[in-house]
């Protein structure tokens, strides 16, 4: 096993920081929230500690990780009521019956998957839980607040709403929201196993503090020669892969979008008498122009019927 084989997934939050975005003021505040003998499931676990954590806390209660990658170092220790299924998000009902778990967590999972398998993963996730039980799936993505990890969307499962009618109410509100920042993350996400599963490393603060170097063969600071060369290969990668995901139309159409709002923040910049007005001008008249256009996109879920060809009625794996 080379050294890359051992490496950790970014996907390791602390189980504080997600009940906290989950809604609850500490983690022992959503175990006390469960109910007795609770089942309890996190889709997209990754290597973090939450379910184990709430183990140890719920010793009467079931807890579940769902990945479609295997850590065995993600349990944080040996506990009778802590299982582990490998498979992806929309498969789950192949693993587990229905109605099963009284809370279902998930957290930066769905702008990871492209638009028809979070929308199924979501129908999955609804149907899995029992009525009354709740879901809390995030975080959610607001116009101008893209890659900022908010809080989740929490609801509790009724009768009166089907497993598509849940997703589609969901699936707008947790996926990045328009063209180019999913494109972004999907250039992210097809660059990243080029690089290494796991990049970027945190440190025990939880702050991004190493990466990955292919020359070195090992991980480097961010901060150095190595990390800033590491870190410019991982970046135009993932430029030369945006047009690719874009598709040539809505990456003709952003390009124009980000000329059309530089060149009016040059003239306007210009009033200011100098260089860097004019600059500034052309950057924030770039970005505007494009966060608009991405605003534009989101207005209407339908059209993702067409642009990514959901089919709303595709039968659920089981």
């Amino acid at each position: 096993m080379n050294s890359r084989e051992k490496l950790s997934p970014i996907t390791d939050r602390p189980s504080e920081t997600l009940a906290r975005k989950h809604g609850f003021e500490s983690l022992a505040s959503l175990a006390n929230n469960l109910p007795p003998n609770a089942q309890v499931l996190d889709v997209g676990a990754g290597l973090s500690p939450f379910m184990a954590d709430l183990a140890n806390l719920r010793p009467d209660s079931q807890f579940f990780t769902a990945d479609i990658t295997d850590y065995p170092e993600r349990l944080g220790g040996e506990f009778e009521n802590l299982h582990h299924i490998q498979c992806s998000s929309d498969e789950l009902l192949n693993f587990l019956p229905e109605k099963t778990f009284d809370a279902i967590y998930s957290y930066r999972l769905f702008h990871h998957l492209s638009l028809q398998q979070a929308y199924d993963s979501l129908r999955t996730i609804h149907r899995l839980t029992k009525p009354e039980g709740s879901v809390s799936v995030g975080p959610k993505f607001g116009f101008l607040q893209q890659l900022k990890s908010g809080e989740a969307l929490r609801s509790v499962k009724t009768d009166n709403k089907s497993d598509s009618e849940f997703a589609k109410e969901v699936l707008p509100q947790v996926i990045l929201n328009n063209v180019f920042s999913r494109s972004l993350q999907g250039a992210i996400n097809t660059t990243i196993p080029e690089f290494s599963q796991a990049f970027i490393r945190k440190d025990s603060h939880n702050k991004l503090n190493e990466v990955w170097s292919r020359e070195r063969d090992e991980y480097v600071k961010i901060l150095s020669l190595s990390g800033a060369q590491a870190m410019s290969a991982f970046a135009l990668k993932i430029l030369q892969q945006i047009p690719k995901e874009m598709g040539p139309e809505n990456f003709k159409l952003s390009v124009e979008a980000a000329l059309g709002g530089a060149a009016l923040g040059v003239v306007a910049g210009a009033e200011t008498g100098s260089w860097s007005g004019a600059l500034l001008g052309a950057i924030l008249g770039s970005g505007a122009s494009v966060s608009l256009l991405g605003k534009y996109d989101s207005i209407a879920f339908e059209q993702f019927r067409i642009r990514s060809q959901i089919d709303f009625d595709k039968p659920l794996v089981k």
